[in-house]
């Protein structure tokens, strides 16, 4: 009987783990991207969760029995405008008094790790301002799916994986976007 509670409670906290995304790093493709399109400087304005959306997608997703939070116990719409941030930064084009304002609403954010196949996908809705006037607006979104294992100590990780580098393949789909580079080019 011991040993039946004992691994009852061996089970319980193993799914009680609530990692945080780590920091953001760069990619050099989005930056090479952002360099090579002759892009003015550009401020990240606010990000959100789109309307109507419940507040739980912003602020965590459950793998399997696990939940991965955002960094620092902020948003996961926060998270896609720091992302945004850091790579408008390594690009050498991020100024905080620009008049080419991004902003953001979270759309999607979804995270499966099935027994033999593993999906994700994130979505937003960004924004573009220029002097408080809206030149650009639309729904982006990217997915992937992988194979999954059965076993959760291998599954866990990798769903880990595999959507949190959707922030910079999302952030990367609107900056080689070219209705994107368009508008902020238009002076």
């Amino acid at each position: 009987m011991k040993r039946l509670a004992a691994l009852a409670a061996l089970l319980t906290l193993s799914a009680c783990a609530v990692p945080a995304i780590d920091a953001y790093q760069p990619t050099i493709a989005n930056a090479q991207a952002v360099r090579g399109a002759d892009l003015p400087a550009m401020r990240v304005g606010d990000f959100s969760l789109a309307a109507g959306l419940p507040a739980g997608l912003d602020r965590s997703v459950v793998i399997r029995a696990s939940t991965l939070r955002p960094p620092k116990g902020d948003s996961f719409s926060k998270y896609l405008g720091d992302c945004l941030a850091a790579e408008l930064r390594a690009a050498g084009k991020l100024d905080p008094t620009a008049n080419v304002v991004i902003t953001g609403a979270l759309t999607e954010s979804k995270v499966s790790s099935g027994v033999s196949v593993g999906e994700a996908s994130l979505g937003a809705t960004f924004t573009v301002t220029r002097e408080g006037r809206q030149v650009f607006q639309k729904a982006l979104r990217v997915s992937t799916v992988w194979e999954s294992s059965f076993m959760g100590a291998i599954a866990i990780p990798d769903a880990m994986n595999q959507y949190t580098a959707l922030y910079g393949k999302l952030v990367g789909a609107l900056l080689s976007d070219a209705e994107f580079r368009a508008a902020i080019k238009r002076s």
